[in-house]
């Protein structure tokens, strides 16, 4: 399943938060010019609707090559930075900003939904024991930017600029080498973390690679292909979302009935463009206005 929190540009918090990036890039030196200098030119020393941050933060880019260049943000333990692990985050998508996982899900504050010009601090966030570090990929998504405008990115090509950002931070930050490095994500980032640590891997056994030794990796509602991951919206997805929804009790009986009567995914997937029929699709539509006040990531999570 895809993140749709990237689609959600209609909401006013999504659009207050937009301005809200923009504001705080504004305010840091480091992003006056494309590569990243020092510590000291990435640390933040306030944020509008907070202040001085409560743990030391970091923002810039991370050159991946001479002309791509990843932007991150680096949030400081509130343990131990010196020995806490350092947790690496990728919004999914693909073309999510992990900046909605740290505004949204785990950073050290969320939006005050009462207030969007202030924020508010998360009780349930990761920097509490762990150096956290978001990094905006694929180049093109979010600040991320490339020199040449160049934009057509594979899964090879996107692991190996992952693997340069880290380098990167690491050559920025080495006092955090000897901690342990983790790499999270969620979505499509079921593609981003493993190749990005195979390629960590590899850099490790042929010595190429100057980053911290790797020691896990972990994805939540990751997509591992097209086949079994649904990384998508197309016919695919659909199908494996939908042969899942019509076996629950979220959706009337009759309607399920006529959704598997009538939607031919065989057909479908063969057709070139993917379409169902429209019959089908109106079917799906019904269903979908059953179930719009489920959490599709936590279905027994309550409505």
């Amino acid at each position: 399943m895809i993140d749709n929190k990237c689609k959600e540009v209609g909401s006013s918090q999504h659009k207050f938060l937009m301005k809200y990036y923009f504001l705080v890039l504004c305010c840091l030196a480091s992003l006056a010019g494309a590569s990243a200098w020092s510590q000291e030119d990435d640390a933040i020393t306030s944020l509008p609707g907070w202040g001085i941050p409560p743990t030391a933060q970091y923002s810039g880019y991370l050159n991946a090559s001479e002309t791509t260049h990843l932007h991150y943000w680096f949030v400081e333990s509130e343990g131990n930075p010196s020995t806490d692990p350092v947790v690496v985050w990728f919004n999914g998508g693909p073309g999510c900003s992990s900046l909605d996982g740290f505004f949204y899900e785990h950073g050290p504050f969320s939006i005050n939904p009462s207030n969007y010009s202030q924020l508010q601090e998360r009780e349930y966030r990761w920097n509490k024991i762990a150096n956290t570090l978001y990094i905006e990929a694929p180049v093109g998504v979010g600040f991320s930017y490339s020199d040449t405008q160049s934009y057509k990115i594979t899964d090879d090509t996107a692991a190996s600029d992952n693997r340069a950002a880290i380098e990167a931070f690491y050559s920025m930050f080495p006092e955090y080498k000897s901690n342990k490095l983790f790499i999270t994500g969620e979505s499509y980032a079921g593609i981003y973390v493993p190749t990005l640590a195979e390629a960590i891997v590899q850099g490790q056994l042929d010595g190429s690679y100057t980053g911290a030794q790797l020691t896990g990796i972990a994805v939540g509602n990751g997509c591992s292909g097209d086949e079994i991951g649904m990384c998508g919206t197309g016919t695919q997805g659909t199908y494996y979302q939908w042969t899942y929804l019509v076996s629950t009790g979220f959706v009337e009986q009759d309607l399920k009935k006529q959704i598997m009567d009538e939607c031919d995914w065989e057909a479908a997937k063969a057709d070139e463009k993917g379409a169902l029929s429209l019959q089908c699709t109106s079917l799906l539509n019904q269903a979908s206005a059953q179930i719009q006040n489920i959490n599709l990531y936590n279905i027994y999570g309550g409505m």
